[in-house]
């Protein structure tokens, strides 16, 4: 490589001891991605607010359609009340409260002036919060020794005072159910069981009345004539500006215009008689909280992150669900980068980014199974009776109708394709040539007796294998025209999965009792047992045309010779999974966490030599061939691109020409691997200025530079000359000085100014 006289070689070294290769796993999981939805109140100019289990904070300006997450700052939330204003409100768990004062948008923690951390050597616990208007506030508390406490706060949760003690009640599940104000000085606090307070001077000090310990309290409402309605199940004592509706439970009650709504595990219940008759509105989750906005709108949230949503006072209920609440069905890796998951409710799920980001739509109305992408752009999914497809890579989906309530697919090429069933259920798999516009069946009826079709997979067009009756095979060489019975398994066994093996052979699973054994067959169906199994495996995948995976009870084997040997990859992967690659892989587990496993990674030794500062030379410490894009990046992080799927060979530096384009600073090189078990690597940062050889020298130009020397490097120049003093080239190569020059070249004469930067 040639250098230019009395440049400097600059070396910078990154991670040469790359060869250890280690496997590690990535939670790629959306924030707020599942949970249940439990409490729901409204903050002005923020939306509706929810709080959910999974210790996430929502907020939804267009009513429950989609929702913007935060971390909640504290876990294990309790409770979420709003004042009347909408804009003050607190979260709190046992031992903390946060409070907000823009409608939801912020929280800060809340120091409780005034009750106490610790009472009779006891922590103190939190257990309800009550508003009773924006200065009124009551707390409930308990050191869970010698029953609850009232504390009072007349500045907005400032400072506390007690005004109640030595209420009944230290199982962790006491509290006090609802408390209400029937005018401003005369309240009732109504105990979860057994009991119930009341106060006549506003809440100053209360008077406990002992009842019957079977009657239990649960939530209560003022109706807009100031009459309070309390639901209660036993016998009850008669309470001046109480009405009582009689019920096992109640989760939320709201006074909506004329009638009184009830939320409970079985749904809603309204009433407009005080409850003498009800009408009953049935929801299909199990729901937790209510609130109405006015008296059409209203809001219902639940367990997976699910919704409902009423704009006629009550009458109808639309349903909303938020990321995978209600369930993921199948995933696909379609590459490194992108992935999809298929929603149990016809959701689907896809990142581009490696998992950084996810988007999803609602491309159905029942659950999607069985993923598969043919080519790039063409993909296909299947629900009952429909197959969806996609052309621009994942972006939008059309349903094509279909009768076949199938739950397998594999498309062999963009218009030829086989749907079937996974079970025993139905006996026959179908083909369609055109992109499943028309699917025909492909049993001969001579087999069809014989024949569970629950597993399938074709080699081409036209040759496929199919899992038949207990150890049954079928094979077709001509697109199912025609099927020829292997019973090469012996009878002990039921086979479950089959998978083509390049053009080697087939991989059998099949199970005998409780344990599954893996056969290889060859394209003869000379079979042979190559893993001997100690409990059912789950899937086969193929990565390429040698290396397999096989999952048993979340352990993977791997195989490198088509399936004939395996051994234990040294990795486990929880739930449901599909390989990118061999050294990556996508899964989600049943409570729908998604993650990224990198397989036997290994870093990634570059070593920089700045031969002059526009050219870079790159040696790595790879032990095999690797394809990769090469960036510069720069300190705030914008990318430049040098390279795309550019082949970087073992024990073979590459040159760098770092285009005049790229301004001069501070850089680092980023060398992203494409498909191999390499990290991502990025070298430390260096320097890449103006002073460097100047490869077009045009008339006229004015060069700046930062020291005395500029060096100017022309193939095509002969001799320079200064002033008519001629300068010979030494090595392609002449070192001009700050000054004029006039460079003789054939017979064009051009004039280069060089001006020394003070």
């Amino acid at each position: 490589m040639r250098k230019l006289l009395t440049l400097v070689t600059l070396c910078v070294l990154c991670g040469i001891d790359g060869f250890a290769q280690y496997t590690e796993t990535k939670d790629i999981t959306p924030l707020g991605f599942s949970g249940n939805f439990q409490y729901v109140a409204y903050g002005k100019d923020n939306g509706i607010i929810a709080i959910a289990d999974n210790n996430c904070i929502y907020t939804s300006k267009d009513t429950c359609k989609t929702w913007n997450v935060q971390k909640a700052p504290i876990d294990s939330i309790r409770g979420l009340i709003m004042a009347e204003d909408q804009t003050t409100g607190f979260i709190y768990n046992l031992y903390q409260i946060y409070k907000t004062v823009d409608g939801g948008k912020t929280w800060s923690e809340h120091k409780t002036n005034g009750i106490p951390e610790v009472i009779d050597k006891r922590r103190v616990e939190y257990r309800n919060f009550f508003i009773k208007n924006i200065d009124t506030l009551f707390f409930i508390v308990t050191n869970r020794v010698n029953g609850m406490r009232i504390y009072m706060s007349v500045d907005n949760g400032d400072n506390w005072t007690e005004v109640a003690k030595d209420m009944d009640g230290n199982s962790y599940f006491s509290g006090i159910a609802n408390m209400c104000f029937v005018s401003s000085n005369h309240g009732i606090a109504f105990g979860t069981a057994g009991f119930y307070a009341e106060t006549k001077d506003g809440g100053l000090t209360w008077e406990k009345h002992v009842i019957s310990h079977l009657t239990y309290f649960y939530d209560g409402v003022k109706c807009s004539d100031g009459t309070m309605i309390q639901v209660h199940d036993g016998s009850v004592p008669d309470i001046e500006g109480v009405k009582w509706v009689n019920l096992i439970e109640s989760d939320k009650m709201c006074s909506v215009a004329d009638k009184i709504i009830i939320l409970d595990s079985d749904g809603l219940r309204t009433t407009q008689d005080m409850g003498t008759t009800w009408k009953q509105v049935e929801l299909s989750s199990i729901c937790n909280d209510m609130i109405f906005l006015s008296e059409k709108v209203g809001v219902v949230v639940g367990r997976n992150l699910i919704s409902y949503v009423t704009i006629d006072g009550g009458e109808i209920w639309t349903k909303y669900v938020h990321g995978g609440g209600e369930g993921i069905n199948e995933i696909y890796a379609k590459n490194e980068e992108e992935c999809f998951l298929a929603g149990s409710t016809g959701r689907m799920f896809h990142t581009k980014d490696g998992g950084e980001t996810w988007t999803w739509q609602d491309i159905y109305t029942m659950g999607l199974k069985s993923i598969t992408f043919p080519s790039q752009d063409t993909g296909y999914v299947i629900s009952k009776n429909v197959l969806l497809m996609t052309t621009d890579g994942g972006d939008t989906w059309v349903q094509k109708t279909n009768k076949y309530n199938c739950n397998l697919v594999d498309f062999i090429n963009t218009t030829t394709g086989y749907m079937g069933f996974y079970g025993a259920s139905s006996h026959f798999i179908l083909k369609t040539t055109n992109k499943g516009d028309l699917w025909e069946y492909e049993y001969n009826s001579d087999y069809i007796d014989n024949v569970k079709a629950s597993w399938f997979d074709f080699r081409n067009e036209n040759e496929g294998l199919v899992t038949g009756k207990e150890n049954l095979l079928l094979h077709t060489t001509d697109g199912g025209q025609h099927w020829e019975i292997k019973e090469v398994i012996p009878n002990k066994y039921y086979v479950r999965f089959v998978q083509n093996v390049s053009d080697k052979g087939w991989l059998i699973a099949a199970i005998d009792d409780t344990v599954s054994d893996i056969f290889f067959c060859d394209n003869d169906f000379n079979c042979q047992m190559v893993y001997k199994g100690e409990s059912h495996s789950s899937s086969f995948d193929c990565i390429n045309d040698s290396v397999y995976y096989l999952s048993i009870d979340d352990s993977e084997y791997v195989s490198h010779d088509f399936g004939i040997t395996w051994e234990d990859a040294g990795f486990q992967i929880i739930g449901s999974r599909s390989y990118a690659n061999e050294h990556l892989a996508y899964s989600f587990d049943f409570d729908y966490n998604i993650r990224k496993t990198y397989i036997n990674v290994r870093n990634m030794g570059i070593i920089i030599t700045q031969v002059q500062n526009r050219q870079l030379e790159i040696a790595t410490n790879i032990a095999e061939n690797i394809s990769a894009n090469v960036y510069l990046k720069d300190a705030n992080g914008n990318s430049y691109s040098l390279f795309s799927s550019y082949e970087i060979k073992k024990d073979v530096p590459f040159t760098i020409n770092i285009p005049h384009n790229i301004p001069q600073g501070i850089y680092s090189l980023y060398i992203e691997s494409l498909n191999s078990a390499y990290h991502n690597t990025e070298s430390e940062p260096f320097e890449i200025s103006n002073e460097t050889s100047v490869l077009d020298i045009s008339k006229n130009q004015t060069y700046s530079i930062q020291g005395k020397t500029l060096y100017i490097y022309d193939t095509n120049a002969k001799l320079y000359t200064v002033l008519g003093t001629e300068i010979p080239l030494v090595n392609g190569s002449v070192e001009l000085k700050a000054s004029v020059y006039i460079l003789v070249n054939g017979n064009e004469t051009q004039k280069i100014i060089i001006n020394k930067k003070d």
